[in-house]
């Protein structure tokens, strides 16, 4: 091989080489400037701790972007305590649901659960996107999921036309006494016997039109004895039998519903919130109900009662909120 030959064949070999060195002085003499002029990169400098607070403000979709910014900052473990899985976080703007966001989204939470590392920060999960029910596997493996990490307040909200199905032994695992609080939205509840035992360690539900069976509500009702706060919203069931509250922990109840009776027996009630056709309430032992809201429809001679039933069984109530509608007036 010729002289010519091996110097080129040499140049060729350390142009990458030559290429990246130029790069590096560049850099370097961008980054003198950028200190001579005062206009160092000071985030930076900012301790691990006050960084990942930072990255916490951030929606999910930001806060991995943010971190490939900087080398130094991939490290970084984004410290919140409650995940949010919904349009904003995931794709950065609300967008229009269709069949092939669905698919994205499926996709884009299955890739965040097996890559996200700072699950020892993270007791809350809030999962709120309309899913179709080809996607009820996934949604049943993220709840297997999320229980198995012991997670401590779990909301779920796939609203679409044909309602997803939550079978409640998905949460009868030993994992699941660390479940306290759950909120389910536009979705179907089913229970069964062997749910009593993560019934009884919650200590708050809000169902949100949720479908339910009369013996489920029951179940519920009987087995949650450690319930703080209970909310009941639009909620589908039909029995003919009174909506009875008997829980010893109660603090807060909020019904939005129309019952032809509610039953109150709860000793540590604190605030109650009626919303409905509700045509008679008997009210028994409240010595801390402080506030009550009520909106409700009633015959034109109907309030009387329940003034009287507060005045009876509630002596610290401190602020009361009455809308009443009559028949008449709703025409």
């Amino acid at each position: 091989m010729s002289e010519v030959g091996i110097n080129i064949s040499c140049w060729n070999f350390f142009r990458p080489f030559r290429r990246k060195h130029k790069n590096i002085q560049a850099q370097r003499k961008d980054e003198l400037e950028v200190t001579q002029l005062g206009l160092r990169d000071r985030i930076s400098d900012l301790p691990d701790e006050i960084l990942c607070y930072i990255l916490s403000f951030l929606t999910l979709r930001d806060s991995v972007r943010t971190r490939l910014l900087s080398a130094g900052w991939r490290h970084l473990c984004d410290c919140r305590s409650v995940l949010q899985f919904d349009a904003l976080n995931v794709f950065g703007r609300k967008t229009v649901i269709t069949v092939s966001q669905q698919s994205k989204f499926v996709i884009a939470v299955n890739q965040f659960i097996q890559l996200w590392k700072c699950w020892n920060s993270v007791h809350g999960i809030k999962i709120n996107f309309p899913l179709g029910v080809e996607h009820t596997s996934n949604i049943d493996r993220w709840v297997r999921s999320f229980i198995r990490m012991g997670i401590k307040d779990l909301t779920l909200v796939v609203e679409n036309e044909k309602t997803y199905l939550l079978c409640g032994n998905l949460l009868r695992s030993g994992e699941a006494f660390f479940l306290e609080s759950l909120s389910l939205g536009d979705c179907e509840l089913t229970l069964s016997s062997d749910c009593s035992s993560w019934i009884s360690h919650l200590t708050k539900l809000d169902l949100f039109q949720v479908n339910l069976k009369a013996e489920d509500m029951e179940f519920i009702l009987s087995n949650g004895l450690n319930l703080s706060s209970l909310s009941l919203v639009a909620c589908l069931w039909s029995s003919p039998s009174p909506l009875k509250v008997e829980l010893p922990s109660l603090k807060k109840l909020v019904v939005h519903e129309s019952v032809d009776e509610i039953v109150l027996h709860c000793p540590n009630l604190e605030i109650l919130e009626c919303k409905g056709r509700i045509k008679c309430f008997k009210l028994s032992h409240l010595p801390l109900l402080s506030e009550v809201k009520l909106g409700l429809f009633f015959p034109p001679n109907g309030c009387s009662s329940i003034f009287c039933a507060l005045t009876r069984h509630a002596p610290q109530l401190q602020a009361l909120s009455l809308l009443v509608m009559t028949a008449k007036s709703s025409a």
